[in-house]
């Protein structure tokens, strides 16, 4: 009711209290003492609706009050019931620190910080409860549960140098393959609901089909999806192309620019600074080097030697000009990195020196 409504009506009010009692005194004296009981019934009557109005306006009161509240209520509810959001593997990614690895062996980083120091093509093997075996050695970790018994994730992360190589078996049953020169962030423990990993640098996946829980690999400039599948990605942020090649199954590419390519097997997504492409390949020549082989048909120089440098930990260096050079060739990477070399200045005009601190290659004369 508006304000200038309820003041008349109070005043109204306060007048008929003030004049009724006048009448009632005159009129009992003018005319007969009975008129006394109808002047009581009449104030009774006033006094019956001023209780009842006062009733209305505290229960007007009481009930918006209640609804205030409820409304309070509700929004207190529906704010401590909404569980704190985990951060994203993104944000995990930004905040881990970036551990130099002096020693040049590989280091395996869990969610309590103990560095461990793996040797070259171990297997690294994880149990359901997060703990770790390296070499039939159980490695414990802690992993944390909130009241309602779900899993705080927590994160592990393995650094392979140059030179070195070695795999990762998950509790799921995934299975990948690091290449040299690569960093893998994981947490110990795979939410319900998705199995994701960051990678920089190079590594095969043998995903476990799991239609519940979709497998993400994530790089600084792509996202890779599968269900269960056999295949390959190459993402060093040192080099220009990224690239994605499939084995089997069927895996989604999707770009930061929300770009999207479904491969099907035996085809490579490549992602350059010009754009991106899908060819068909032979997909054995991009994941033969998990059998310690390298194929290579009409590649550029540089991309060869640059593969070269990471898998041995040598440092390799020719000039810009050389790196134009197309070439083709099959290399078994277990012999040592002279005889390898050896090799490829004999599929190319080239002559190469090796002195403790890199390697040469040079245009033959």
């Amino acid at each position: 009711m508006p304000k200038g409504r309820q003041n008349k009506k109070q005043q109204f009010r306060n007048l008929v209290n003030r004049i009724v009692p006048l009448f009632k005194r005159y009129e009992t004296k003018a005319f007969d003492k009975n008129e006394i009981e109808s002047w009581n019934a009449i104030s009774q009557r006033i006094n019956v609706y001023e209780r009842r109005n006062l009733q209305r306006r505290i229960l007007y009161f009481t009930s918006a009050a209640a609804c205030v509240l409820l409304v309070i209520g509700g929004m207190f509810s529906r704010f401590s019931s909404e569980k704190p959001q985990s951060p994203t593997l993104a944000q995990v990614v930004t905040k881990l620190p970036v551990l130099e690895n002096s020693s040049l062996e590989i280091m395996l980083v869990t969610a309590n910080d103990q560095k461990l120091n793996v040797e070259d093509n171990t297997n690294v093997k994880y149990n359901p409860d997060g703990s770790i075996v390296v070499n039939s050695e159980k490695i414990d970790q802690t992993i944390a549960k909130k009241k309602e018994k779900t899993v705080v994730p927590v994160y592990n992360q393995i650094i392979v140098p140059k030179g070195r190589r070695t795999n990762v078996t998950f509790a799921d049953g995934t299975r990948i393959y690091v290449n040299s020169g690569t960093r893998v962030v994981y947490p110990a423990v795979f939410a319900k609901d998705k199995r994701e990993i960051y990678v920089d640098g190079e590594i095969y996946l043998e995903v476990k089909h799991d239609e519940s829980r979709p497998f993400y690999v994530k790089t600084d400039n792509m996202d890779v999806r599968v269900l269960g599948t056999t295949f390959n990605v190459c993402a060093y942020n040192e080099d220009m192309e990224s690239s994605v090649v499939l084995v089997n199954g069927k895996v989604e590419v999707e770009t930061k620019k929300n770009e999207k390519v479904t491969l099907s097997p035996d085809e490579l997504f490549s992602m350059q600074p010009t754009g991106v492409s899908t060819r068909k390949v032979d997909a054995s020549e991009y994941i033969c080097w998990t059998q310690n082989m390298m194929i290579f048909k009409h590649e550029p120089l540089s991309k060869v030697l640059t593969r070269l440098s990471r898998y041995y930990g040598k440092e390799i260096a020719w000039d810009a000009d050389l790196g134009k050079m197309t070439i083709s060739g099959k290399l078994d990477l277990r012999d040592n990195v002279e005889d390898v070399m050896s090799i490829v200045t004999t599929a190319a005009p080239l002559t190469f020196a090796n002195t403790d601190n890199a390697i040469t290659v040079k245009l033959r004369k």
